[in-house]
């Protein structure tokens, strides 16, 4: 390998991303540019569903939000078409002067100097601007590892990988009751930055299951660290020890206090602490999420949550009762600006009724489309 060892931190939004990046742009010998490539992912993802086209039930909408996957008769076919995309296909005609523009004001929401730097941006096919990108992120720094974080698409390691074979992917998990009081109190600060919660908890738990399969592929399982955002806030050091290690660099202490020079607002939206870990970031969900979110949440994802140690605090977290009826419908009427669930709200809690039939004993063998459309895989996750 010449130049920088390339890393990506994939994770859902309010699920500790910033954290870990900041906590690695601290460290001298790194460098971590946040959410640049969401217009990359997106235009990647519209040109391999729309050379497949034919193979789709429906018809593709290129402004489509990016999908969880779940339900959908073309969701379990577009996942595989994704984990399949080879980085060396030829971007689309006009692909790199459409694509440009976005990703420069995507980069300038978090850093003016990255985004007049992506004027250098260059590439043909989606590999090439991979490989772009992280010369462009270590140009003129003497680090030995350069990395971007970007949230909603964990779907694409593989094929980042087949572009950059030495990458390595940080995956961070967070409790998804801690994802919804965090963005909760997020669009309170910021109305702007409302979302459909139910649509949260789907890519919560598409990351989870697809993290999972990543991670016990022999042939990439070495290259993917699974990290749990609460564990790093009980033992930091510890943490960014092992995160350091990961990226084959030594523990350096400025990482335990991430982006105190830049004034970030620590690692809550409920504190204004400047740059530093918030301990108490972990368990502050239980006091400030209402009842009926609580059940909403462990309605969606406690199948997922408690193979990552999240215990629901409901007996039955898969009862459908008036407690979930009422977040589903407090969700549905402020969805914000996007969602991936189908719109049908009828259909989509019934699916997710079947979820947790399918979850629980089995009296007939179910067909492997059934469980993909329900679980995104053949079986169940685990």
């Amino acid at each position: 390998m010449t130049g920088p060892l390339p890393f990506f931190i994939f994770g859902v939004a309010r699920s500790g991303t910033n954290l870990v990046a900041r906590m690695l742009d601290a460290h001298p010998h790194a460098a971590v540019a946040l959410d640049p490539l969401l217009p990359l992912f997106r235009s990647w993802r519209n040109q391999v569903a729309e050379q497949s086209a034919h193979t789709l039930t429906g018809a593709w909408n290129p402004q489509s939000s990016l999908q969880d996957y779940y339900f959908s008769r073309d969701g379990a076919a577009l996942l595989r078409m994704i984990l399949d995309a080879d980085p060396a296909q030829a971007l689309p005609p006009g692909g790199l002067e459409h694509l440009q523009p976005a990703v420069v004001d995507r980069a300038a929401l978090e850093s003016p100097n990255l985004a007049a730097a992506f004027a250098k941006w260059t590439g043909s096919t989606w590999g090439e601007l991979l490989a772009s990108t992280v010369r462009i992120i270590s140009d003129g720094k003497a680090v030995h590892a350069a990395g971007v974080k970007e949230v909603w698409t964990v779907e694409f390691i593989p094929a980042i990988r087949r572009a950059l074979p030495d990458a390595r992917f940080i995956i961070l998990h967070r409790d998804p009751r801690a994802v919804a009081a965090s963005q909760m109190a997020m669009a309170r600060k910021d109305p702007t930055q409302a979302a459909h919660s139910i649509s949260y908890m789907r890519h919560w738990r598409k990351h989870v299951t697809l993290a999972r399969l990543f991670s016990s592929d022999s042939s990439l399982g070495d290259q993917v660290l699974e990290v749990r955002y609460e564990d790093i806030l009980l033992s930091p050091k510890q943490h960014a020890e092992n995160l350091a290690g990961f990226l084959g660099l030594d523990f350096d202490p400025a990482m335990l206090a991430p982006g105190k020079e830049q004034g970030w607002e620590s690692n809550s939206s409920f504190t204004s602490a400047k740059g530093g870990v918030d301990a108490q970031a972990g368990e502050r969900w239980r006091g400030k999420l209402p009842a009926h979110a609580v059940a909403t949440v462990e309605f969606h994802c406690g199948i997922e949550m408690r193979n990552l140690g999240y215990e629901p605090t409901r007996a039955e977290p898969g009862r459908l009762d008036a407690e979930v009826l009422r977040g589903i419908a407090e969700s549905n009427a402020a969805p914000g600006k996007w969602r991936s669930d189908s719109g049908d709200e009828a259909a989509d809690l019934a699916w997710e009724c079947l979820r947790w039939q399918l979850a629980g004993p089995a009296a007939v063998d179910v067909p492997s489309d059934l469980m993909r459309r329900c679980f995104l895989q053949p079986e169940l996750p685990n």
